[in-house]
């Protein structure tokens, strides 16, 4: 019985990801992953998907062997951050991404899959997905400015000025005002004319 007095539901034996419920304890399972390590998950985070190894799936993927000659480029830093944002769930923004279930698609899992789809990102450019609810492919990726991403994060708040609405980053550009201060601002409270400087 599980703490929220519901019949728990055997899952021993059975597989999710690389790893195999072995024996029920508290409300998870004592599980082992393919490659031997041993550890207690949660069943919401089995059965959801949230985790699906112990983090060594992140590893072979960046163990890869490097013949592309370009393991210290920014295109290969960005890969590797979005391999381990998504898979690794001790990575400190895994709950943002694998575990809201944010997913790399099967070609970019190698440096070479993403690298022919993306090439080098520009100058002050980085990854952003055009659709913040789907994973990371071709079709839902594209390089984009800071300003470009902040207007595109989940996070986004809209402002109205003089009956006109836009997002904080669109009125920061507008106005000449750093984003990180006008956002600080309006986080302490400030109105959105205060906070970027705007005069009657």
């Amino acid at each position: 019985m599980s703490r929220t007095g519901r019949p728990k539901i055997d899952i021993s034996g059975q597989h999710f990801g690389r790893w195999t419920a072995i024996a029920s304890i508290g409300d998870g399972w004592l599980c082992r992953c393919d490659c031997g390590t041993e550890k207690v998950v949660s069943s919401s985070h089995l059965r959801n998907g949230r985790t699906k190894s112990c983090g060594c799936a992140t590893s072979e993927l960046l163990s890869q062997p490097r013949t592309h000659g370009k393991r210290h480029t920014r295109a290969w830093k960005i890969w590797s951050g979005i391999i381990q944002r998504c898979n690794n769930p001790r990575h400190a923004r895994y709950a943002d991404y694998g575990g809201r279930g944010i997913a790399v698609c099967d070609s970019w899992k190698t440096f070479e899959g993403f690298y022919a789809d993306m090439g080098d990102p520009p100058e002050g450019c980085s990854i952003d997905r055009i659709d913040n609810e789907l994973g990371y492919c071709k079709s839902n990726c594209r390089w984009s400015s800071k300003i470009e991403q902040a207007r595109n994060t989940r996070t986004n708040r809209i402002f109205e000025i003089n009956g006109v609405s836009k997002s904080l980053a669109e009125w920061c550009e507008i106005y000449g005002v750093i984003y990180t201060t006008a956002h600080s601002r309006v986080s302490r409270g400030w109105s959105i004319e205060r906070a970027l400087g705007v005069t009657a």
